[in-house]
């Protein structure tokens, strides 16, 4: 989730529910389907659209679970390659047991994760909230440049789901990077998930009118 999403969606009267509802309403306007690779082949159209990925690592991931979802994001047209590691230390909230997303990449920003000049994206073990939330899978900050996505919460047993679900999560943050809001569209990468049941629902790919608006 992007803060202007954030901001924007806390802004409004409208409760939770009462969003969804209006959601599904708006797919009545959808057009197209879903891009879709052809086996491990990415598209000439995803090559053109996408944009190097730095992805630096906050906590321990088993090295098959990192491996399949970099290849999947990139299969999405989102080349993400595994920079190096990052610490922090700041933005635990000992009240909630959970880490500030924003603070947490704030800090590590400081740490020269840019030097390349591309997007940079963390993956963090932790628990990462943005209030009100109870927690958030992701957080993009677009002003920088840069997000962060925790797989706290996106384990599974199957190494195959758990991977796909963070490829999903990483693929969705660096969409809202390139400026893509979320999607009315549940299958949607950009799609918003807010339990494991929709991330597993929607697609790793982008639909075809968020794929035309990336940039």
């Amino acid at each position: 989730m992007s803060l202007k999403a954030l901001n924007r969606f806390f802004s409004s009267e409208r409760t939770v529910h009462e969003t969804r509802k209006q959601v599904f309403l708006w797919k009545q306007f959808k057009a197209g389907s879903l891009l879709r690779a052809s086996g491990s082949r990415v598209t000439a159209e995803r090559v053109r659209a996408s944009h190097p990925v730095d992805v630096f690592l906050l906590g321990q991931l088993e090295p098959k679970i990192l491996d399949r979802s970099l290849f999947r994001a990139s299969e999405a047209g989102v080349p993400a390659n595994l920079a190096g590691e990052v610490r922090c230390e700041t933005g635990f909230d000992n009240v909630r047991g959970q880490w500030r997303a924003d603070v947490v990449l704030s800090n590590c920003i400081k740490q020269g994760m840019q030097a390349t000049g591309h997007m940079s994206l963390v993956l963090s073990q932790r628990d990462l909230y943005v209030a009100p939330l109870n927690f958030v899978f992701g957080l993009a900050m677009r002003d920088i440049q840069a997000a962060i996505v925790s797989w706290h919460r996106l384990g599974d047993d199957d190494t195959s789901i758990f991977a796909d679900r963070l490829a999903k999560e990483i693929v969705h943050e660096v969409g809202h990077l390139e400026g893509l809001e979320h999607c009315p569209d549940p299958s949607c990468v950009m799609w918003f998930s807010n339990t494991l049941q929709e991330t597993d629902a929607k697609g790793v790919n982008f639909c075809r009118i968020c794929q035309e608006r990336r940039r």
